[in-house]
């Protein structure tokens, strides 16, 4: 259900300088806690600090396909940046770093591409046969965000699934699942049924700039395969 005290707002119009986005995941291993619905082939974890990022892939031949990467910086503003990626190499990012949010490759890479952080920790990654992270999370840095359609489901699976769609005011919280946020909204994925969907004709937002918007999944005691799409739209705060 809708979380109570977020107003939703009515655009009969097109909305001017709107900018729309579109995430969707699959996990064939949802656990039995609630966790960032991101793909079970890596451990999803947040930067813990002001630092750059390197971008490495295993293979050889990825020499010659460029990734992007999205997320807030140093000043708390949303970035992004472009690098070409140099095989086995570190490529090390330009930009400083605090929280990481989704990358994309401009072509399908021979090995596993690891976002990593200046330690070699790794924070996300994209699969072979992938061209993105694919993790159900968006910063909405310096724009108000607006949430249009949400979904989820279960794929060849024999446990029921639940996806909670959450608002973190502060983009820090991110980086823990039981700091400060508000449900918006939470689907019930049975087996029987096999998927749950909401559009919103009126909107869930404005949810204001500087925090981040994620979606979480928990699996009924056991692993499940589950997968979650989620849409919406970031407008320009007048200044």
């Amino acid at each position: 259900m809708l979380g109570s005290g977020r107003e939703c707002t009515l655009f009969s119009q097109p909305v001017s300088g709107a900018r729309g986005w579109h995430l969707h995941c699959y996990n064939s291993i949802i656990g039995g806690s609630l966790e960032v619905m991101a793909p079970s082939t890596f451990t999803y974890a947040q930067n813990d600090g002001v630092d750059q990022l390197e971008f490495v892939s295993d293979s050889g031949s990825d020499t010659t396909q460029y990734i992007t990467v999205y997320g807030i910086d140093q000043y708390g503003k949303k970035v992004s940046e472009r690098k070409l990626l140099t095989a086995a190499t570190v490529v090390l990012s330009t930009a400083t770093w605090l929280y990481f949010e989704n990358a994309w490759l401009d072509a399908e890479a021979a090995g596993t591409v690891t976002i990593q952080d200046e330690d070699n920790n790794s924070i996300a990654e994209i699969e072979i046969g992938s061209i993105n992270t694919g993790i159900a999370q968006h910063f909405n840095g310096e724009e108000e965000s607006y949430i249009t359609f949400f979904a989820g489901g279960l794929y060849d699976g024999t446990k029921d699934a639940t996806y909670q769609l959450r608002w973190y005011p502060t983009a820090a919280d991110c980086l823990d699942a039981g700091d400060g946020f508000e449900v918006l909204d939470e689907l019930y994925c049975p087996v029987e049924s096999g998927h749950d969907n909401h559009p919103y004709p009126m909107p869930i937002g404005p949810l204001p700039k500087g925090g981040w918007i994620v979606v979480y999944a928990i699996a009924d005691g056991a692993s499940a395969k589950g997968w979650c799409t989620l849409q919406g739209f970031d407008v320009e705060v007048p200044a």
